[in-house]
């Protein structure tokens, strides 16, 4: 389980009850990941989202001619799914 405290700073979260807080905070869990290695790719039917605690996500597609176009960035404490 993640601590609280880094739930508490991410501003839409402010606004839970305690009791929400902690149903996040039970259903969440804390991943390494090496740099430059995927994290998700994309799917359909997407069943996660990440929280970014530390570091930089490049969020990327890549062509048909295997070429990557960079869609932006992920910065500590935004947002992202797969």
């Amino acid at each position: 389980m993640i601590e609280l405290r880094h739930l508490r700073n991410i501003p839409w979260l402010k606004s839970l009850t305690e009791s929400e807080m902690e149903g996040v905070r039970r259903a969440a869990s804390r991943k390494t990941h090496p740099p430059g290695l995927p994290i998700f790719a994309p799917s359909p039917a997407p069943e996660s989202v990440f929280i970014l605690e530390r570091g930089l996500v490049r969020i990327y597609r890549v062509g048909s001619s295997g070429s990557e176009l960079t869609l932006g960035f992920i910065r500590p404490m935004e947002i992202f799914g797969g």
